[in-house]
């Protein structure tokens, strides 16, 4: 059969013969190709539904620590850098940070201190615990990731305490409209009562949680997710201590740190500031002799206790 194809088609025998061979060869391969595509894609099912299973099973943290272990030698290792990039606190997102340095009104050896803190958070509601020192403040920030913010008062009753931290502390909900322009929503805050409470200070020793007081603000779901809040803190500080320093006290992405001390003296006369930077990727030092406002253009990650340090003498 084959000796009638010259007659017919013009091929030879012999390279019809190769021409088969060649054409059963490439079935065999295609064969094979198809049912590794078909084993991979089984594979990769089966990858999105481990990795499916492990977030409904796992914390954040856990998920880290089984990536981790096979970069890092012990578990000491992983411990401290899991707990320093993801803590306990959810991270926050499109954080803007102002910061505002004044002259007191009645006192010229004293300043306020104002921050605006713009963020995105996955939260609908803002919780605060205040308590009436620095050192049970940082237990708290520690020890209670339900809270949002930790605010230190002064008084003789917790009662003091809560009114004189709250009198200080605002937070508002911020809402864009199609045009860009930004709408601010107060959101009031409420005492929590037990057993909310409890569960709120949860991380804490009995005997401590009575120093606390606990409040909280509900704000409006967006339907997206994420809620942009508003917050704005004052302090009345002494000019002696010559520095100033804000803090990331969680994991969050700033997009910009700006500071103003337009209305901010010494012996009359604006001082010159020096910028001490704890970011990656960013100068440690910058100093600015003229301007009264600087801005940093940060955009990246912040773990908590990365963040600026200010200083001021006079020229």
């Amino acid at each position: 059969m084959l000796e009638g194809l010259e007659e017919v088609y013009g091929i030879e025998p012999g390279t019809y013969r190769k021409l088969l061979d060649k054409a059963k060869n490439l079935n065999r391969a295609t064969k094979g190709r198809d049912k590794a595509v078909r084993i991979k894609s089984r594979g990769s099912a089966t990858t999105e539904a481990a990795v499916h299973y492990a977030k409904q099973r796992l914390s954040p943290q856990e998920m880290v620590r089984v990536g981790l272990e096979s970069q890092l030698g012990t578990d000491s290792d992983i411990d401290s850098l899991v707990g320093m990039v993801l803590g306990q606190r959810p991270a926050y997102r499109s954080v803007e940070v102002d910061c505002t340095l004044e002259d007191h009104e009645a006192d010229t050896e004293l300043y306020d201190l104002s921050v605006k803190q713009k963020f995105q958070a996955a939260q609908s509601e803002y919780v605060v615990a205040v308590c009436a020192s620095a050192e049970l403040a940082s237990l708290i920030s520690n020890c209670c990731p339900a809270v949002t913010d930790v605010l230190v008062g002064a008084g003789e009753s917790i009662e003091e305490v809560a009114d004189s931290a709250l009198s200080a502390f605002s937070v508002n909900t911020v809402r864009t409209s199609k045009s860009g322009a930004e709408r601010y929503g107060l959101a009031p805050f409420g005492l929590v009562e037990e057993p909310e409470r409890s569960v709120v200070l949860e991380g804490l020793p009995e005997p401590v949680r009575k120093q606390v007081a606990v409040f909280s603000a509900h704000t409006e779901e967006t339907g997206r997710g994420l809620t942009r809040f508003m917050s704005r803190a004052s302090l009345v500080l002494p000019k002696r201590g010559n520095f100033c320093l804000w803090a990331a006290d969680r994991p969050m992405w700033v997009s910009q740190i700006s500071v103003d001390i337009s209305d901010f003296t010494l012996d009359g006369e604006t001082p010159k500031l020096q910028f001490q930077i704890f970011m990656a990727n960013s100068p440690k030092v910058l100093e600015n002799r003229r301007r009264t406002k600087v801005a940093f253009h940060v955009n990246d990650w912040l773990v908590a206790g990365q963040g600026i340090v200010f200083s001021w003498r006079a020229f």
